[in-house]
């Protein structure tokens, strides 16, 4: 019978320790104000931190297959990076058979005028697949036909935000018309607002290539990078190699243009993000000694507070309460004050980034970010969880051993 029932007592004892955690720490209300502030700066700043990490380093783009999405790049005979032309993008798109689609673009500001105000806004210059290429459908309207990204077609495509704002959300897109850099275009679709062009989320209007400004129709015109995704199943290996190939292929055939340039797929994700791997691990670094420093300090002011509650606790060890019962009970207010330090600490977070988004837009990159505001997911709630629940019973273990 005492075996049947300890389960049940033991659940009574964790709930009567917490009803008294709780008067005990309500009775000392300044220790408790400087702990919690003390653990929320410190959580937060983590929180804070790993949130950025998780959005950029451990979360995948979010387009459809991110993960096998590649990014291609002319090469010089010193490895730099070079754009391609019209006619390469297509001469790569007809025979990579590695990928299972391709496509070409480039952004550029143009100027929109003809409204009430005239403003710069961002475009990205595509090759017609572009969007079907990234599986993305059209909230209204259409996206590019096969044959509308040739020289003097003067379509468009907008984002729900830009429909919004100069079109008036008007469903009726037959007669509208916007003017961009001096020429007319047709509006024949809107695309979500959650779609972003690659490393630029400020893009509102899509255009045919071809009309990229300064482009003349040259054929060595260089200003575009092809997008892709790598087949299931295949590497980037077998699929630079065929890129290689290829671009020694148009160097034969057009050597005054292609002599000496190769071409190179990397992934798309590393492209982006692949430079603010070291700095941003550096920085999670940092601010996780940041954090022992406030365990540490929580760590002395319960040192300092138990040595005043050593009545209680001999007068509680005289009514029969053993040394684990007293360990448990202290331990027990610790994770109390850094449940309440992490839930502030995690309040400060999203303040903060949100702050930092309003004072600088593109502070943040896109996939840290959820319809415009800080994303804070299922992972970055278990970190913020887990570094508490470590937080509390770091900075009470020696204080409370030391009974």
């Amino acid at each position: 019978d005492a075996l049947w029932l300890q389960p049940q007592r033991l659940e009574d004892e964790m709930f009567q320790d917490l009803r008294f955690g709780v008067r005990m720490l309500a009775k000392q209300p300044g220790f408790t104000a400087i702990a919690v502030v003390t653990l929320a700066l410190g959580i937060g700043a983590n929180t804070a931190i790993f949130s950025v990490v998780n959005g950029v380093l451990l979360r995948a783009l979010p387009y459809q297959a991110g993960e096998r999405l590649v990014v291609l790049f002319a090469r010089t005979h010193n490895d730099e990076r070079e754009f391609l032309s019209i006619n390469e993008a297509r001469e790569f798109g007809a025979q990579l058979t590695t990928l299972e689609d391709f496509t070409a673009a480039t952004t550029q500001s143009v100027n929109l005028t003809g409204g009430a105000q005239p403003e710069r806004v961002r475009g990205a210059f595509v090759l017609a697949n572009f969007f079907a290429a990234f599986r993305v459908a059209p909230v209204l309207g259409r996206t590019f036909a096969p044959n509308e990204d040739q020289p003097g077609t003067r379509v468009v495509v907008v984002n729900e935000g830009f429909w919004q704002r100069r079109l008036n959300a008007d469903p009726q897109l037959a007669d509208k018309t916007v003017i961009l850099n001096g020429e007319p275009y047709s509006v024949i679709g809107v695309v979500p607002a959650t779609f972003f062009f690659p490393g630029d989320k400020e893009v509102e209007v899509w255009l045919p290539a071809p009309n990229y400004s300064g482009y003349m129709g040259q054929g060595a015109g260089r200003f575009l990078f092809g997008l892709g995704h790598l087949k299931p199943g295949v590497s980037l290996v077998p699929a630079n190699a065929e890129a290689a190939t290829i671009a020694a292929r148009l160097a034969q055939a057009f050597p005054a243009e292609n002599a000496g340039r190769s071409a190179k797929l990397e992934v798309l994700h590393e492209a982006m993000y692949g430079n603010t791997r070291q700095p941003l691990l550096l920085l999670m670094a940092a601010v996780g000694m940041i954090l022992l420093i406030a365990c540490a300090n929580l760590a002395n002011l319960l040192l300092a507070r138990n040595s005043a509650r050593g009545r209680e606790l001999a007068v509680r060890a005289a009514l029969g309460a053993g040394r684990g019962r007293l360990l448990r009970q202290l331990l027990t207010e610790t994770i109390l004050l850094a449940g309440v330090g992490g839930a502030l600490g995690l309040w400060l977070a999203v303040w903060g980034m949100r702050a930092l988004l309003a004072v600088n837009p593109d502070a943040l990159p896109p996939s840290v970010l959820s319809n415009g505001t800080v994303s804070l997911d299922a992972r970055v709630l278990l970190f913020t969880l887990v570094v508490a629940l470590l937080t509390g019973v770091l900075s009470g273990i020696v204080p409370a051993l030391g009974l």
